[in-house]
């Protein structure tokens, strides 16, 4: 758990702006590339690592789930699966789902699968599969709803605790 907020927060902050960057640019060097997978994998442990915390987001924020598009495995499991897996997900079939952002973060921790999609504007989505998911489904994700979320907790600040005695202990109600 962070014992102040602010440091991660700032760097949320600036990690939603180097993606920002990145989904603007038409050509993406491998680098660049890198510093994207880089970026998402390091936001997402802030922000999970927020959310464990008690007093560091607030309630409606912990609360919070995104539409994200998932698509179902129809390869073989138990092969090994390149970085472009492309053939083993059924890409026709796209399932519309809510997810909470605590396990959208779990997803990018433990990433086993990560790759990308460009459009002539630049890039538009992120496919993630955790190391527990990866022969169940692949999830699409926005950039742009990566960059809102960073950005949310980036801006997020408790500002009111309200808890209650309880048997000798106080007991966290919620954070406002």
């Amino acid at each position: 758990m962070f014992y102040e907020s602010r440091y991660p927060k700032k760097e949320l902050k600036e990690i939603a702006n180097q993606i920002y960057g990145f989904s603007k640019r038409f050509l993406l060097h491998e680098s660049w590339l890198y510093e994207l997978e880089k970026s998402c994998f390091i936001g997402f442990y802030f922000v999970r690592k927020l959310l464990e915390s008690k007093y560091k987001v607030t309630d409606k924020i912990k609360k919070a789930s995104i539409e994200i598009v998932s698509y179902n495995f129809i390869g073989k499991k138990g092969l090994y699966l390149p970085m472009w897996a492309s053939d083993e997900y059924d890409y026709n079939n796209p399932n519309k789902e809510n997810m909470r952002i605590m396990d959208l973060a779990h997803q990018f921790v433990h990433s086993q699968l990560f790759f990308w999609e460009k459009e002539w504007s630049g890039l538009r989505y992120v496919y993630v599969s955790s190391d527990q998911n990866i022969y169940h489904k692949i999830y699409e994700i926005d950039v742009s709803k990566i960059i809102e979320i960073f950005k949310s907790f980036s801006e997020d600040s408790v500002s009111e605790i309200r808890s209650k005695y309880d048997v000798n202990w106080w007991v966290l109600v919620e954070c406002l």
